[in-house]
This record gives structure tokens, C-alpha cells and sequence, in this order.
């Protein structure tokens, strides 16, 4: 385990009495976390979630096909498991709980991750984690980023364990932790590819620790083989039966590095674009550099673990090893550990008093605003409420057959394809890719857009000069999922 560091460490002189019930507090910062997860995740499936159900659907007839059958970058296999093991009929939000309580877990981990810097450190990772509008935004929906979450956290905390046993020579603490280890890793490596990177900068960072410790080269070797072989002979497996040669899904184009930028920003709870998010990114930078400065100063050896975290990912993309499909939530990992820096800093801040301890404040209170702003759109408006725009035109079409156009055939029509559940009997969809349109038109215009600033027009006309007005616009959060406007045709609404 870490050594606690002097300027924020269990060692100095906490300016917060112990509770006297030692597990109310981790139980409150639980609940406030699945509470929020569980809010975020009522709404209606959104396109990769309904697109993973699909794959299953279509493609899985047993537990091997999970592993061999899907070859896309949305197969997220913890996810699909899950999916065939409740089957297809049920409620969707049933597949989001691995998700919301793997999620909720991960901030209990981080808690007792910041036990070394003391009770400080310990609240304000918890209130930078558990309200995040990134964290729960992925916390709260039916892919793999909530146990990925999950997962991150326990491998270090794992690994710690694993090293402070052995320096102790408790063989039994030992073989627990780094069963818990392996256990974290194969689990993360199944629900997301994501992880590998995580699982590369915690090895890096294992070996150097190795590396500079007073140990023989055959225990140097033994220590690091133990926790990192069975895994990373997992992770090839893996890579070679599922991962290499899947197919991307695409979607709204993204470089590495704005996705990176993206991700740094949501941390700090700002916005996904526009003009804040480069410079948020450089203060969480800033904020990660000088915490590692510090922690190493007063010889923490996580100093060179959130400098590792950095550089597993940046070489590769320096180097032009990306696409042009890379998105905020393949960063998960990083944002974590780049938390988990910035609330250590942030005790050290609270410990010196004065001018510091205020800037503490300010900065929390700057964070917590903008994560509650994107959390309160999340529980109001969701992932862009594709359900609702059924129910809809199942309540106000005029024939059984609802004829429907749209802007984007392939996601409205996975969208459609799975709603279909909430039409009334005897009704069907006919989606439309584009003209030649028949005769009369179709009743319905579906259009949609990722933006959450987009400003849907209030009427169109097609190319025959038929009007559609705008009959209801659903928005979306602004991080998962499309706002959609649907328009129907003015001589056909009905009475």
C-alpha cells in the first residue's frame, strides 16, 4: 500500500473528527451514488444499447457466440452476457443494472483508494465522483463502461494489496489480492477493450516500483509475473478470438486528441465542446503534474502511476496510432485515476488552510455546478427518448401501417426495429430510406442530430411540396444518445 503523504496524509493532524460509526459515511456516499445512477438510468434505450440488443438477438445462440459471433466494437461481452442471460422480452432498463451497481461500487472503491491521504481526500473524491455527470452518464446505461469503472478501481486497489502483502511476507493477504487482481483485470478486459490500457499502465508502473526496490532480480521477476501473467494471457486471448478484427461502428467523427481534451474537461464537469474545453483539459493536466510532483516529493508512489496513466495512451496518439472514431468514454480509466490525483490534491490544498483551502472550495464548488448541470438534463431529458417518439406516432397515426422517413435509415431503423414492442396491435412500421417516396408520402418525418444545441425547424416541406409541421422535439443530454424532432404531415394529423 502507499505510504501516506505528510501534506495530506492519516498521518497529520485531520481538521475532521473520525465518525464515531466508521461505516455510515461510505454507506451515505453509496447510496448518493446509486441513487443518482439509478435516476439517470429510467429513461429509454439509446441507440448503442439497442444496437448490443440487437447483435444478441440476431447472432447468440449460446455463450460461445458472445465471444466468437460478434465482431463489432459494441460487443461489449460482460454487456451481452447479460443481455442473453435475461433474454429479449424484458423491461430495458433491466439490462442497466450490472452498470448502475458496478458504477455505485467504484466510488465505495475510490473511497477506500484515498484512505492513505486521509478522511479529506477521502470525502472529496467522493463528492468529485459520485455526482460526475461523464461517470454517471456511463454508470447508468446497457454497455460495459459501469463494471469497466468497477474494475479500474479494484485493480489497483488489488495490486496495492498484492505488494504490501508481500513486502510484509503475509503469504494469505498475498494469494487473496492477487486472485481479487486477476479477478478485476479479465473482468475489465470483457466489459470493455478499453481497459488493456489500464491494465498496460498499471504493469508499467508495477515494474518500476520493482524496478527500484532493494529485491533480487528472481523476486523482482516472481512479484511482477504473479499479478500480470494470467491476465495479460487473458487480454491476448481475448484480442485474438474478439477484439482485432471487429468491425467499428462509426458515428459522429472525433479525433484522439479532442476526444482525450473531451474527456479531461468532463471531469472537471464541463461541457463535451466549444470553447472551455481545451482550457479545462490544461488545468486538469496541470492539476495531475503538480499533484505528481508533490506525492513524489514526499515519496508517495502513486506520483509515477498518475504520470504512467498519462503516457499509456498519449504515445500512441502522438505517434498517429488512432482513428477518427475515438470518443470521451474510451478515457474512462484515465479520468478515474486522474480523480483520484485531483482530490489528493485537493486535501493537500484543505490541510494548508488560508488562501489554498478556499481555492479548494472554489474549485469543487465550480465542479460540482457544472456536474449538476448535466445531471439535471440526464434525468429530464435521457438519451433522447426514442420510446416516447413511438408511443406518439402510435397515438396520432391515421392507418396501421405507419409510414415513416427519416434522415438516418440505419439508426432509426435499429431504433424503430426494437420499439416496435410499444406499438398498438395490428400496427407496423414502414421505414422509408428515401425517394422515390409513394404517392400520398409518408405520415412521419424522423430526423435527429447529436448536438445538444441543435434547433429543430418548426415545419418542412418535401420535394413533392408536401408541409410537415413539427409535432414533438425530445432532446438528450448532450453525451450519449440523438435529440430527435418528429414531423408529421399536415392534411394527415388526425382530428
Amino acid at each position: 500500500m502507499n505510504r501516506p503523504v505528510p501534506a495530506a496524509g492519516a498521518g497529520a493532524v485531520s481538521t475532521l473528527r473520525a465518525a464515531p460509526r466508521p461505516w455510515l459515511a461510505p454507506l451515505l456516499i453509496l447510496l448518493l451514488a446509486l441513487v443518482l445512477r439509478a435516476a439517470a438510468a429510467r429513461g429509454d434505450l439509446w441507440l448503442d444499447e439497442i444496437w448490443s440488443w440487437l447483435a444478441v438477438r440476431d447472432r447468440v445462440h449460446g455463450l460461445a457466440d458472445v465471444f466468437l459471433g460478434i465482431r463489432h466494437d459494441n460487443n461489449h461481452i460482460l454487456n451481452s452476457l447479460w443481455i442473453h442471460a435475461l433474454g429479449l422480452e424484458v423491461d430495458g432498463r433491466w439490462y442497466r443494472l450490472p452498470a448502475v451497481v458496478a458504477g455505485s461500487l467504484s466510488v465505495l472503491v475510490a473511497w477506500q483508494l484515498m484512505a492513505p491521504a486521509g478522511r479529506v481526500a477521502q470525502w472529496l473524491v467522493a463528492l468529485l465522483m459520485a455526482p460526475s455527470f461523464l461517470l454517471v452518464n456511463y454508470a447508468s446505461e446497457a454497455r460495459g463502461y459501469g463494471v469497466l469503472m468497477l474494475c479500474v478501481l479494484v485493480s489497483l486497489w488489488a495490486l496495492e494489496c498484492f505488494d504490501a502483502a508481500c513486502a510484509r511476507g503475509d503469504a494469505g493477504r498475498a494469494r487473496a489480492a492477487l486472485a481479487t487482481f486477476w479477478l478485476a483485470a479479465m473482468l475489465g478486459v470483457m466489459a470493455h477493450a478499453s481497459y488493456g490500457a489500464t491494465l498496460l499502465s498499471l504493469a508499467l508502473w508495477f515494474a518500476l516500483r520493482l524496478w527500484r526496490a532493494p529485491l533480487a532480480q528472481a523476486t523482482r521477476w516472481r512479484r511482477f509475473v504473479l499479478p500480470f501473467g494470467v491476465p495479460m494471457l487473458f487480454a491476448a486471448w481475448l484480442s485474438a478470438v474478439t477484439y482485432l478484427d471487429a468491425t467499428a461502428g462509426g458515428g459522429p467523427l472525433m479525433n484522439a486528441w479532442q476526444a482525450a481534451a473531451a474527456a479531461c474537461s468532463l471531469a472537471l464537469g464541463g461541457p463535451v465542446d466549444g470553447m472551455w474545453v481545451w482550457p479545462l483539459a490544461g488545468l486538469a493536466m496541470a492539476a495531475l503534474f503538480t499533484e505528481a510532483a508533490l506525492a513524489r516529493r514526499a515519496g508517495d508512489e502513486r506520483a509515477l502511476l498518475w504520470l504512467v496513466m498519462l503516457l499509456v495512451p498519449a504515445v500512441p496518439l502522438a505517434a498517429g496510432l488512432h482513428q477518427q472514431f475515438i470518443y470521451p468514454r474510451f478515457f474512462l480509466g484515465e479520468v478515474l485515476y486522474l480523480l483520484l490525483a485531483v482530490a489528493q490534491l485537493g486535501a493537500r490544498a484543505w490541510r494548508h488552510g488560508g488562501a489554498p483551502r478556499l481555492v479548494c472550495c472554489g474549485v469543487l464548488a465550480a465542479i460540482s455546478l457544472g456536474n449538476l448541470f448535466g445531471l439535471a438534463l440526464l434525468v429530464r431529458d435521457g438519451r433522447g427518448q426514442p420510446g416516447a417518439a413511438v408511443r406518439y406516432m402510435s397515438a396520432h397515426s391515421h392507418a396501421p401501417r405507419i409510414v415513416v422517413a427519416s434522415d438516418h435509415a440505419f439508426r432509426h431503423g435499429i431504433t424503430l426495429d426494437y420499439y416496435t414492442r410499444l406499438l398498438a396491435p395490428g400496427q407496423s412500421f414502414q421505414l422509408l430510406v428515401g425517394p422515390p417516396w409513394p404517392a400520398q408520402g409518408p405520415e412521419w418525418i424522423l430526423r435527429q442530430d447529436a448536438s445538444r444545441a441543435w434547433q429543430a425547424a418548426p415545419a418542412l416541406h418535401d420535394a413533392e411540396g408536401r408541409a410537415y409541421r413539427l409535432e414533438a422535439f425530445y432532446p438528450h443530454a448532450g453525451l450519449s444518445g440523438f435529440s430527435l424532432a418528429l414531423y408529421h404531415r399536415r392534411e394527415a394529423r388526425a382530428p
